[in-house]
């Protein structure tokens, strides 16, 4: 089963995720995207480990390439726009950046066990932004949709409650 979480900072977004891997049981790879650059981020780290302490999470650190994955795993993907920003914003050249991810994506998408991908929920507020900064909302966007498409649950998450768009929630 594939899954897709969307929803803004602090939504419950990543919570709902856990618990949906932790209903399908067997072994379950938590693939952080977030890269640690400061005390501040190593305490986020630390946080959210301590938050899957004891719920059978084994964490891999993938920030910018999604390394190999064991075949009948569960995944939980945290997160999608993190994981295109580390991308993106990496000086890294590249002419077109959706269909390089999607390369990724695909991969990680089309193995036999379950997938749940989280995305923060960004660009909504109607601002301008740089060209780079579009380029990636559009990039971000683009890989949403043709996850969206592909998967079996699709969820909104605001203020904590769960928003079903596709499919019915297992838990």
């Amino acid at each position: 089963m594939t899954v897709f979480i969307s929803g803004g900072s602090g939504s419950g977004k990543s919570a709902l995720a856990e618990r949906i891997c932790s209903s399908f049981g067997g072994e379950m790879l938590y693939i952080a995207t977030m890269p640690v650059y400061s005390e501040e981020d190593r305490k986020k780290v630390a946080r959210h480990h301590a938050l899957r302490a004891g719920r059978g999470f084994e964490t891999a650190e993938m920030p910018s390439k999604i390394g190999p994955i064991p075949p009948q795993s569960t995944v939980l993907f945290e997160c999608l726009s993190t994981f295109t920003a580390n991308r993106m914003f990496s000086g890294e050249q590249c002419p077109c950046w959706e269909t390089a991810l999607w390369a990724e994506l695909s991969g990680l998408l089309s193995r036999p066990g379950h997938t749940v991908i989280v995305s923060a929920e960004i660009g909504g507020d109607g601002e301008y932004y740089t060209p780079e900064v579009d380029a990636y909302r559009r990039t971000l966007t683009a890989l949403g949709r043709r996850i969206c498409a592909q998967a079996d649950l699709v969820i909104e998450t605001v203020c904590g409650i769960p928003l079903i768009k596709k499919g019915t929630l297992p838990c």
